[in-house]
């Protein structure tokens, strides 16, 4: 059963202040009833007392917004989850934003989008196509918003489009990367079943560098020593994908098959048959973002089915689905810990580098652990 995160209500927004570094803090959070408790909980953790925010629809479609409280002279974090439709999504932030700069007077506004929207088109790969991430970026800078705080973009050309709009340097993107949290998981899963043999595998060449570094932090803050295996593919004009190869040993070892975005599940499942032909002891597989597109379903009950695969790991980046929820073999990794530090640091003006070290990531669980604050919603391995 899913969960809501306490004192969040039916038809509400949710928006707090407090006055943290070098003024208010606000987060205000338009996203569809019942998924709230991402930023719930980074109130939570920043120890904000939450305000409403009133979001009324009106029979033709159109979103009247009223923030119930003041944010004039508050550094606003404006939380939007990447939750169908997403033209829906869209509009009621561009009114947001509106009511907290031209109705309120927020001092600065910073979008929080775990998924950011539109990254999975941030180039034309055919004539007369659309560059989704372009018309966002564009739209946000329009509205008046100067920051971005995202987790694991899909590509680093994306911070470059937003930073391209505009004439005042355009929007400034904070990527927090995930495979931090990635190489910690699969860290402290071979220390609980006493593993030396382990592999990250990317189901296609375009993850490789992704995979690389999963394997690099690995190296660098444990006796382990992964292989590394590369899945090719060919997708067709329909979005299906034949896996052609798999490029490196995985015979006898655990596989941990990385990716970014888990959509249909597709590729996933043709990765997931590759490793086990070529005879893959058992198979974790671990995603940023769980998008779960039209017809996952039945990909992920075959993939649970499976007895080779022990566990399917997903960033909480995006409120998981139903199937995905009742899913034994469905774990998250909470990335609420993570996001709040960095709202902490922006609003502080401090160093942000920090926060793309391994070592510094840990401590922020730990602390959060420590303090009793972390997510007690999530089924996963301690991080750290």
């Amino acid at each position: 059963m899913k969960t809501r995160a306490k004192g969040i209500k039916e038809g509400k927004a949710v928006c707090g202040s407090m006055q943290n570094g070098n003024g208010p803090i606000g987060i205000v959070d338009v996203s569809p009833n019942g998924n709230h408790a991402f930023s719930a909980i980074v109130s939570l953790m920043l120890g904000i007392k939450p305000i409403e925010t009133k979001v009324k629809k009106f029979s033709d479609g159109e979103v009247d917004i009223d923030i119930d409280g003041s944010v004039r002279g508050t550094d606003v974090f404006l939380f939007q989850s990447y939750v169908a439709p997403v033209g829906e999504r869209k509009y009621e932030f561009e009114n947001t934003v509106s009511a907290a700069r031209s109705g309120g007077g927020a001092r600065r506004i910073t979008a929080v989008w775990p998924y950011c929207f539109g990254m999975r088109g941030e180039r034309q790969t055919r004539p007369r196509q659309s560059v989704p991430i372009e018309v966002w970026a564009r739209s946000a800078y329009a509205m008046g918003v100067e920051q971005i705080v995202t987790v694991g973009l899909h590509t680093d050309v994306i911070k470059t489009i937003f930073r391209a709009v505009g004439e005042r340097g355009g929007i400034k993107v904070e990527d927090l990367p995930f495979e931090p949290l990635a190489a910690n998981y699969i860290m402290q899963s071979a220390i609980a079943r006493d593993l030396t043999d382990i592999v990250v595998a990317s189901p296609d060449s375009g993850g490789t560098k992704r995979a690389e570094k999963v394997l690099e932090l690995i190296a660098q803050n444990s006796s382990l020593r992964p292989d590394l295996a590369i899945g090719h593919k060919y997708r067709s004009p329909d979005e299906q994908t034949t896996p052609l190869r798999l490029v490196g040993d995985v015979a006898g070892k655990s596989v941990f098959i990385y990716d970014d975005i888990a959509g249909t599940l597709g590729t996933i499942e043709g990765a997931t048959r590759m490793v086990e032909d070529a005879g893959a002891k058992d198979i974790t597989l671990l995603f940023i973002h769980p998008v779960l597109g039209k017809g996952y379903e039945e990909s992920l009950e075959r993939l649970a089915a499976n007895p080779k695969i022990r566990e399917i790991v997903f960033g909480n980046s995006i409120p998981l689905k139903s199937a995905a929820l009742n899913c034994p073999k469905v774990r998250e990794i909470p990335l609420e810990p993570f996001v709040a530090e960095a709202i902490r640091r922006l609003n502080a003006n401090e160093s942000m580098s920090d926060l793309h070290k391994y070592g510094t990531i840990v401590e922020i669980y730990e602390r959060m652990r420590e303090e009793g604050v972390s997510p007690r919603r999530f089924d996963i391995r301690q991080i750290g």
